[in-house]
């Protein structure tokens, strides 16, 4: 095969390979940024991505293996030993019954039978602490997905303050124009030109404060997906705004019974009943019983012995009970107690603090909620207001000022829509993770 077939073929596979990937989709770790990004999709990324998500997970696989790991102190436990002991003897001592070289090893089989309770203690507290870390990983987890809401929603009213700075900038310059052939033409006087030059530098300085918004924005959803801060993205734009209609008693009910923080913070409270328990444990005996299957001998394999029986089996139960210990163990059953009253008093300080935060989320959103229909109101109003300026100043029966003013309250009705969209969207979120099922949606 010549060189100009190998070429060809290689420009065949290229284009080929093209074609395969344009149409199932880019190589692995690429993404399509000619797609935009649907809400559902940006938490996807996040929850596969999110670093304290995974830290939580690890959490979680923690306590799980330390359940597995006390649960088995339960189970008998099997202890292998070998032992080699020389006796050296003086030249003048007579013969004592004993070999120089003596050789065991031994099979012990032992299993806790009473410990005061504390084994079975110790099982109940590792199951509490992974379901407290359970909560834990829902709580981040919620936390991640109200944040990915936010950055999405603030990216979109960034996107759409920047629309509004331009077309406002668009219409200063129109403004401007218009004023400068009236000046020329001496049908205006200077200041009425210098009142539009003003505006119409503040209008590229509302713009480009704009454009940095919308970059901020750019750059904080981008840090939530874990992609570089000034990386491009586009996100599918949520207009349709749904309503929601529910009470303030369905959301405090929902609130107290889905918030994983409540949920973590009782556990903690039963836990540090189950170490009151497990202090007490020490006042009680301790009971265990063991067999042993033993072999010795003068040889290393322990093979015969000739002082006494190769192999010895045996059988023993041991209690025991530690009956003073100078007030040790009542010191510390006394701050499991104090510890108790601790953990009580967060379980109603955590109720507190997520009622609170319930009560300003749904006032949030009722205000949001009203501010939408207010805006829309005022933007019809500014828009008409600035048209009959408009033309009242072409016709000369006015001044810039008048024209400038109605310009100013056209942005701001528009920006005050837009933010009034976007707020209720994200007040919806802070809703949804106010009473703890907080998702995609």
């Amino acid at each position: 095969m010549n060189l100009s077939s190998m070429k060809h073929i290689t420009l065949i596979l290229c284009f080929f390979c093209t074609i395969v990937l344009s149409r199932y989709g880019y190589a692995e770790g690429t993404e399509d940024t000619s797609v935009p990004l649907t809400l559902e999709k940006c938490v996807s990324i996040a929850l596969e991505k999110s670093p304290s998500l995974a830290i939580s997970k690890s959490d979680l696989d923690a306590k799980e293996a330390s359940l597995s790991a006390a649960t088995k102190e339960l189970y008998p436990s099997l202890n292998f030993q070998y032992g080699y002991t020389r006796l050296f003897r003086p030249l003048a001592t007579p013969v004592i019954q004993e070999p120089e070289n003596y050789y065991s090893y031994a099979v012990t089989a032992s299993q806790p039978v009473y410990m005061g309770k504390s084994l079975v203690t110790g099982v109940a507290i590792s199951e509490l602490t992974l379901d407290a870390s359970k909560s834990n990983f829902f709580t981040s987890r919620n936390n991640l997905i109200y944040s990915v809401h936010q950055g999405y929603f603030n990216l979109l009213k960034a996107e759409k303050l920047k629309s509004v700075a331009e077309q406002s900038l668009v219409n200063l310059q129109s403004h401007k124009k218009d004023a400068a052939a009236f000046y020329q033409a001496g049908l205006i006087p200077k200041n009425d030109l210098l009142h539009s030059e003003v505006e119409l530098a503040q209008g590229e300085q509302n713009l480009l404060m704009a454009q940095n918004g919308a970059s901020y924005a750019m750059a904080v959803l981008n840090n939530l997906l874990k992609r570089p801060v000034d990386a491009p993205i586009e996100v599918k734009d949520l207009l349709t705004i749904e309503p929601v209609a529910i009470s303030w008693e369905s959301v405090q009910e929902k609130a107290l019974a889905n918030r994983p923080e409540i949920s973590a913070a009782e556990l903690s409270l039963q836990k540090s009943e189950k170490n009151i328990a497990l202090e007490k444990a020490a006042y009680l005996p301790s009971v265990t019983v063991s067999a042993t299957y033993k072999k010795q001998g003068d040889d290393v394999f322990a093979g015969s012995y000739e002082l006494g029986e190769n192999t010895v089996t045996s059988a023993q139960a041991v209690a025991s009970w530690d009956f003073w210990t100078w007030g040790k163990n009542r010191d510390k059953v006394s701050a499991a107690q104090q510890l108790k009253k601790q953990s009580s008093e967060s379980v109603r300080q955590t109720r507190d603090r997520i009622i609170l935060e319930a009560r300003d989320a749904y006032l949030d959103l009722k205000q949001a909620g009203k501010n939408i229909s207010v805006t829309e109101k005022a933007i019809v109003h500014a828009k008409e207001n600035y048209r009959i300026n408009e033309a009242r100043y072409q016709a000369q029966l006015n001044t810039s000022t008048e024209v400038l003013d109605a310009q100013t309250l056209l942005s701001k009705a528009r920006s005050n829509y837009y933010s009034a969209l976007y707020d209720y969207r994200i007040a919806s979120a802070a809703l949804n993770r106010a009473i703890g099922i907080i998702d995609s949606q």
